[in-house]
């Protein structure tokens, strides 16, 4: 971590997240965090003073840009963050929460679902693929329908015509 004067230690990162203000969504690269605070990096970053929210891979926080300067920002955050939580360096527990200082609801999803056994994954891939092929086969039906609608009205007239030539 770097110290200067009477600043928050920060530790440098490179973690890639979103970032909320009135106006939606925007992608930021979060360049360093400290327990307070954070400096992104990003095309379309909200105007100082404004309230955001940031979202990373586990985590969710919300503060105040109090600079701004081209494609950079600085965040001052309404409560403290574990710094190593958000920098991936320790394991959020599963279950937990990460919202103002705990771990992200989607993150245990996630990990729930990477403790699935075997078979259970072999099922559900088994379903996604009955899924696909059913739906192949139910496009393929009206292609088909559609081919012989728009091919049987020039045989009907020409069968119209013969029958007429003949009498």
């Amino acid at each position: 971590m770097t110290h200067s004067g009477d600043r928050e230690p920060r530790k440098p990162t490179f973690i890639e997240a979103e970032i909320r203000d009135g106006s939606g969504w925007a992608e930021v690269l979060i360049c360093n965090i400290s327990e307070r605070g954070m400096m992104l990096r990003g095309e379309h970053l909200p105007e100082e003073g404004s309230d955001v929210e940031v979202r990373g891979p586990a985590f969710v926080v919300v503060g105040q840009v109090r600079w701004r300067c081209g494609n950079r920002c600085g965040l001052r955050l309404r409560e403290a963050t574990d710094i190593q939580m958000i920098s991936g360096e320790v394991d959020a527990p599963i279950g937990d929460r990460f919202v103002l200082g705990k771990v992200a609801q989607k993150l245990a999803w996630v990990k729930n679902q990477a403790n699935l056994t075997p078979a259970f994954r072999q099922a559900r891939r088994l379903i996604e693929f009955v899924l696909v092929v059913l739906a192949c086969v139910a496009l393929g039906a009206v292609a088909v329908g559609s081919i012989a609608s728009i091919l049987s009205h020039p045989l009907r007239r020409t069968s119209f015509q013969i029958d007429s030539s003949r009498n």
